[in-house]
This record gives structure tokens, C-alpha cells and sequence, in this order.
């Protein structure tokens, strides 16, 4: 404190495995005017386990401590093989001054975060700007080249609480796996300006090749401040983007958009080859006292399936958003696509699809005055704009057949029976002889399903099984007595 010279860099490289456990740092700090200085870590693995201890700081992190001008330094974690952050184990960059926080850049071989163990705190990888501070966050940008592992409690996120910005969240990996818990920590990807905030979240973009989200995993940008009139006006325009050869959401597991005061909630942008959306999940945007934000998804395949695509308007003022589904094919059994606005006067958002084929298990109704609710285990699917107090949105369905299952017939050919397909195929029924192998002229099938199969063996195909006199195993003896049958 009341220094103005900068704090020197903090470099640490290691061959084999660091390891960090029980409340060990490594940091850099500025508590006066010079800045914190950037941290750099270079591991062959990186284990940060923090064994779930209450109220201590375990990990790698650079800070701009209160009081201080200076901006808080970057961290660059770099690991050829597995990184572990365990039961709040972290790697951050925070301000809580003037200054902004650092970037924080991670990149791993693999990287696996649970935070199952973590008694009220993070797990994994952020980037804040805390309370009664001026300075943004700064961002978070992973890359891992195998899978991104996180479970029960951790988190990848950039937030702000404070008059700066989020930063943004941009991961690349191979695969990405995020599984919710029973630890009662949120488990997910996130962006997030806190109530008391009057800056703005940021980006999020993820690209790997297969992305998968269940109980409760979370991909989230979230807005909740209420800021002024002229402050709302400036609002940048932020996204959700994810670029993935699969994604696929069971259990109750959420890519949400939201904003809770007024500002705009952010767009959703996807791109996949296939996109799995059941088991009560959602892709939503949803706004109280703002606009919903748009949903943009492209695909191949897109399957909906007790799950929900949605866009809304809970208050009293704001719009639905757009949604448009470009694809090959787009399949619904009790899916929900919905653009609805409950404020008086707005109008609700536009839906267009357009796709191959639209296929419906159950039953399908578009459009309709009234908000339709999701019944989950229902077979009843629905598409809708609705805006009860206002002007019902554009519902475009560009489609060339809208249920090909409609035009399936029901094949009239006889079936055999199964029990006697089943039959012993060496059973010659009504002899003596419980089992045979009959060599006949004929060859191919046997002329009933009650009849032997009948296979010719002349002498070439007999002798292939003969085994040498010399094998020491017990020799299969197959000949013939003349009657045309062998044992």
C-alpha cells in the first residue's frame, strides 16, 4: 500500500506433476498503484485440490486488492496432460478496485473440474469484478485438446458485480461433459452481471466436437441489473454461440439466455450436426422488464423430445424474441416451440422453421391466443407466438412434408412363424435319428420350415473338416455310411 511501482511477474515450471492442495498459492497482487504482476504456470500435470476446506483459497490467481489503482495481472496455465481443480480448488483473476482484472488463459491436454466436495464455494475457472469495484473482469479463454470434464459444483464463468463489464468465455476443446449434483453449487459455463451491477455481461462462445449437458448442467448468460434510461441505450449486443458437430441436453439440463431486469436478455446462436433436446431440458431466452433475445439454431438433425425451445416476455413491457430452426429435419414428441410475450401491447416473437420434413409423435398445435403451459410426459406438441395483451408473432413453417410418418402404410406381405423359423434347421422330424446332416443333390433351403436344411458336402468340402492326424485334440469325425448322412 502506497507503493506505485509495479509487482514483478510470477513464473513456475515444472516437468512432472504440481501439485497445490490445502490453501497453497500462487499469486500476484497490487495493493497500491502499480500493477499486479502476470502469473505463468507451465506443468506437465496440475493438480489444485483444495479438500472442500471452508473459507481458504487454494490455487493459482492474480488480484487487484481494494484500495489498490493498478490493474490485476494476467494468469496463463499451460499443461501437457490432465489438469484437476478439485473441491475448490481455482484459478481466478479478480479485481476489487479501480483497476481490471487479468485475463485468465487455460490450456490442458485434459481438464476435469468437480466440485462435489466444495462446501460453498467454487470450483474451476473464473474471472471477477467484485462489489464497489470500478474495473471490469477480465476474460476467460480455455482450450483443451481431449475432454472438458466438469461435475457437480464447477464452473467456468466471468462476472461482474460492479460499474465494469464481464469479460467474455470462449472454450475450444475436443468434447465438453458438464453433469449437475447434489452439491447445491451451480455446474456450467457462464457469463454474469449481478443485481447490483450497472456494467454488462459478455460473450459466450464453445467449440468442441461434442458437447453434452445433463442434471442440471447449465451454459448461462445472465442479466440481472436495472440500469438508467440513457445507460439502457447503450446496451451492446451479446450472444450465446456454440459451434458442435453434437449437442445433446437430458435431465433437466438448461442453455438459457435471461435477464431479470432491463436489459435485453442475449441472443442464442447454435450450430450442430445433430441437436438432442429431452428429459425436460431447454434452450430458452426469457426477459421480465425487457426484450427476450433471439434463438438461432442450425443443424442437420434437431430432436425435441419433453423438451422446450422458447423465447418470453414474463412483465409487463418487452417483446418475445425470434426464433428460426434451419434443418434437415426437425422431430417433436411432446416439444415445445415457443415465442411468447405476456405484456400488454407488445407483440410476440416470430418462429420460422424451415426444414425437409417435420415429424410429429402425438399431436402438434400451432398457434392459439393463450400461452400454451408444458405438461412434461405429455405427447401433446406445440408451436406458438402468443401475446395474450398484444399482436400475435409470425409463425412461418417452410416445409415441403409436414408429417411423412402420416404417409407410411402398413406392409400386407404374410409373416412366417416365428417359433417354427426358430426350429432346429439339422432336425429331421418324424425319424428315428434325433439329428443328421443329409447330403442331397438339391442344395439351398430346406422345402418347408418342418424339413432338414439341406447343404451339399461333396469330397472337397469334407475334407476343409478334417483335422491332421498330428493335432492333439479330439478330431470331429464326419464321414459318410453311404446312406448319405453323417453324426
Amino acid at each position: 500500500p502506497g507503493s506505485s511501482g509495479d509487482a514483478g511477474s510470477v513464473d513456475v515450471t515444472v516437468e512432472g506433476l504440481l501439485e497445490i492442495v490445502n490453501g497453497g498459492q500462487i499469486a500476484g497482487l497490487t495493493h497500491a498503484r502499480g500493477d499486479a504482476g502476470n502469473v505463468t504456470i507451465k506443468a506437465g500435470a496440475l493438480k489444485i485440490d483444495d479438500y472442500g476446506v471452508f473459507g481458504q483459497f487454494t490455487g493459482i490467481f492474480s488480484t487487484a486488492e481494494p484500495g489498490s489503482s493498478g490493474d490485476g495481472g494476467s494468469v496463463m496455465v499451460g499443461v501437457k496432460g490432465l489438469l484437476e481443480l478439485i473441491d475448490g480448488g481455482q484459478i481466478q483473476a479478480n479485481t476489487y478496485a479501480a483497476g481490471d482484472a487479468g485475463t485468465v488463459t487455460v490450456s490442458a491436454g485434459e481438464l476435469r473440474i468437480d466440485g462435489s466436495g466444495a462446501l460453498g464455494q467454487d470450483t474451476g475457472v473464473s474471472s471477477s469484478a467484485s462489489p464497489h469495484s470500478i474495473g471490469n473482469a477480465g476474460s476467460v479463454r480455455i482450450s483443451v485438446k481431449g475432454l472438458l470434464e466438469m461435475v457437480d459444483g464447477a464452473l467456468v464463468a466471468s462476472a461482474t458485480k460492479s460499474e465494469g463489464n464481464a469479460g467474455s468465455v470462449v472454450i475450444s476443446a475436443g468434447g465438453v461433459r458438464i453433469v449437475g449434483g447434489d452439491s447445491g453449487n451451480r455446474t456450467g459455463i457462464f457469463s454474469d452481471a449481478g443485481a447490483e451491477a450497472s456494467g454488462f455481461v459478455g460473450n459466450i462462445a464453445i467449440e468442441a466436437g461434442e458437447v453434452i449437458l445433463k442434471n442440471g448442467g447449465r451454459i448461462s448468460i445472465a442479466a440481472e441489473q436495472t440500469l438508467l434510461p440513457h445507460r439502457v441505450k447503450n446496451v451492446p449486443a451479446t450472444s450465446l454461440t456454440i459451434r458442435v458437430y453434437r449437442l445433446y441436453l437430458g435431465k433437466k439440463s438448461q442453455i438459457t439466455a435471461a435477464s431479470t431486469g432491463n436489459v435485453p436478455a442475449s441472443a442464442i446462436e447454435i450450430m450442430a450436426d445433430t441437436l438432442h433436446i429431452e428429459e425436460e431440458s431447454r434452450i430458452i431466452t426469457s426477459a421480465i422488464k425487457a426484450d427476450g433475445g433471439p434463438i438461432r439454431i442450425t443443424g442437420s438433425g434437431i430432436f425435441l423430445q419433453n423438451g422446450l425451445i422458447t423465447t418470453s416476455v414474463e412483465g409487463r413491457t418487452g417483446s418475445g424474441g425470434d426464433i428460426v430452426i434451419n434443418a434437415n429435419a426437425l422431430s417433436l414428441q411432446g416439444g415445445f416451440i415457443q415465442a411468447n410475450t405476456a405484456a400488454v401491447g407488445a407483440q410476440g416473437g416470430d418462429i420460422l422453421i424451415d426444414t425437409r420434413s417435420v415429424v410429429v409423435d402425438g399431436k402438434l398445435e400451432i398457434g392459439g391466443l393463450e400461452r400454451q403451459e408444458f405438461q412434461p410426459g405429455s405427447d401433446v406438441s406445440v408451436i406458438q407466438a402468443a401475446a395474450p395483451g398484444g399482436e400475435q408473432g409470425t409463425i412461418t413453417i417452410d416445409v415441403p412434408a409436414l408429417d411423412i410418418s402420416g404417409s407410411l402404410i402398413t406392409v400386407s406381405a404374410m409373416l412366417a412363424d416365428p417359433v417354427r423359423l426358430a426350429t432346429d434347421p439339422c432336425l429331421i422330424t418324424g425319424k428315428d435319428m434325433a439329428s443328421s446332416l443329409v447330403e442331397d443333390s438339391r442344395g439351398g433351403l430346406p422345402r418347408g420350415v418342418d424339413g432338414p436344411s439341406i447343404v451339399f458336402f461333396g469330397k472337397g468340402r469334407l475334407g476343409f473338416l478334417q483335422l491332421s492326424e498330428s493335432d492333439d485334440e479330439e478330431k470331429p469325425r464326419v464321414g459318410n455310411d453311404g446312406g448319405g448322412s453323417g453324426n
